[in-house]
């Protein structure tokens, strides 16, 4: 089972556990849908979709491309250094968006810059957080330098907000599905649809508002659901105009 199918799978077991529904017989090798399985003696088909905030402009994703490429690249300058291993950690704007045509090697190198001269002493931790130094984008580095680190680390702090109303990306990832429910497996009784957001990312952190909850979606699935990886044992059911 691969990574994708794996993750998939686990949040079909958040939902079968936040619906307190125990299952049998299930099928994944085959994507139409991504999951059948038998509840109370009824087949039904799963189909599994991920949900992104795509609002912003660049889309969110697209900046956390950006930020992750400055990241590697600073990585490999530290570690081309020779300096005592150390965990940096860069916290960005949320949603900035970088200026057009930013040269990825120019950016990380001012980064090595500052950090070489604001480098801490042994078992300590310093902070850059003056915005005249920093580029635009950024709202601090953290450089932690203790006996313990083993290895030169660098990441790209989380960026983004958590989304509470997002009626019509549920809607535009349910309407990508209904395309292709008439190729589902017709043995399947009924077919559920389950959107799911992970965290992994900024652009990928959603708790749903009251407004997003009450709203009346147009499905071609039977139920719909809403997991977010904030509360994952706690599944929503969305409301569909055809039920």
């Amino acid at each position: 089972m691969n990574g994708k199918k794996e993750n998939e799978k686990l949040y079909l077991n958040f939902l079968m556990n936040s619906l307190q529904y125990n299952y049998t017989d299930l099928e994944d090798n085959k994507e139409n849908p991504d999951f059948k399985l038998t509840i109370n003696n009824e087949r039904i088909g799963v189909e599994l979709t991920r949900v992104f905030n795509i609002t912003t402009n660049p889309p969110l994703m697209a900046i956390e491309s950006e930020q992750r490429k400055i990241a590697d690249k600073l990585h490999m300058l530290i570690n081309k250094t020779g300096l005592p291993k150390t965990d940096i950690r860069l916290y960005f704007v949320p949603s900035k968006p970088f200026k057009p045509k930013t040269n990825i090697d120019e950016y990380s190198l001012l980064l090595l810059n500052l950090i070489l001269n604001n480098f801490p002493k042994v078992n300590s931790q310093s902070n850059v957080k003056k915005a005249s130094l920093l580029p635009r984008e950024l709202v601090s580095i953290s450089i932690s330098r203790f006996d313990f680190i083993e290895e030169n680390n660098v990441y790209s702090g989380q960026n983004g907000w958590v989304a509470k109303d997002f009626i019509d990306l549920l809607q535009n990832r349910i309407d990508e599905k209904n395309k292709k429910i008439d190729v589902y497996d017709k043995k399947c009784k009924k077919f559920w649809l389950l959107v799911y957001s992970d965290g992994n990312s900024g652009a990928a952190m959603f708790k749903p508002s009251e407004e997003t909850l009450d709203f009346m979606y147009k499905s071609d699935f039977n139920r719909v659901f809403f997991i977010s990886n904030m509360n994952p044992n706690n599944g929503y059911e969305l409301k569909l105009q055809n039920n």
